[in-house]
């Protein structure tokens, strides 16, 4: 890809002037993409683990956007970095060397303001090769996001790709209000019944309640198929 698919892949969720934080930057091909959409106004914190791509990167910002406000961190995107308030955290090409990504994806979600956004950008297979390990369908990261804390998700962009078919783009939204996701484990298990007990109420009797319903509703018949309706399996991602 050039750098005007790189620019092309996240535009439409990034805004001039705001201030956003790279895991996994490498060299810095969507860096310099984020730089030329935020403007001299704009904020980048750039996180690598190496030293070697993140000296190619700084040396590519100087040439092209040396007005853009940048920092970079060598260090490990998996551990908590101290960030907060982002208007935007970019994982593009990233994630797809971590196996297990709840963990990542609920430090990213503390990185951001509430509405802040999280655009990523991989390969669309949930199946990978020695060089892509782990990648996410975008699929599959629509079916999770939820989960993970986003109330909307959107496809931003595609193009082909001779690795494992295509590279998409997508942003994730926080809410606007700070509303806290379940234990980021709980994503890659099914959903399970909440139970509540309140005070004054003769479980007992309830219990016996809801059995007699029961019995009452086979009695007079019903619908065909099973209670619970189609059964959806757990998505692992």
């Amino acid at each position: 890809m050039e750098h005007a698919d790189h620019v092309g892949l996240i535009r439409d969720a990034v805004g001039a002037g705001e201030t956003w934080l790279e895991l996994g930057s490498g060299t810095g091909a969507f860096t310099l993409a984020l730089a030329e959409l935020l403007g001299v106004d704009g904020t980048i914190h750039s996180i690598d683990s190496d030293r070697g791509a993140l000296a190619t990167q700084a040396k590519a910002m100087r040439a092209r956007f040396a007005g853009v406000r940048f920092d970079q961190r060598t260090a490990d995107f998996t551990r908590p970095l101290g960030f907060s308030g982002m208007d935007g955290v970019l994982m593009a090409n990233s994630l797809h060397f971590v196996q297990d990504k709840a963990p990542v994806v609920a430090l990213v979600r503390s990185y951001l303001r509430p509405g802040g956004r999280f655009v990523l950008v991989e390969y669309d297979a949930d199946r990978g090769n020695l060089w892509v390990p782990h990648p996410i369908g975008y699929t599959t990261w629509l079916a999770v996001a939820p989960g993970a804390g986003f109330s909307a998700t959107r496809l931003l962009g595609r193009v082909p790709s001779r690795f494992l078919n295509a590279i998409y783009s997508c942003v994730s939204t926080m809410p606007e209000g700070r509303v806290e996701a379940g234990n980021a484990r709980d994503i890659d298990r099914p959903a399970r019944p909440i139970r509540t007990v309140s005070k004054g109420i003769d479980m007992k009797k309830l219990l016996a309640s809801l059995l007699a319903a029961l019995l009452l509703a086979g009695a007079c018949g019903g619908a065909g198929g099973s209670p619970g309706g189609t059964d959806v399996p757990a998505i692992r991602y």
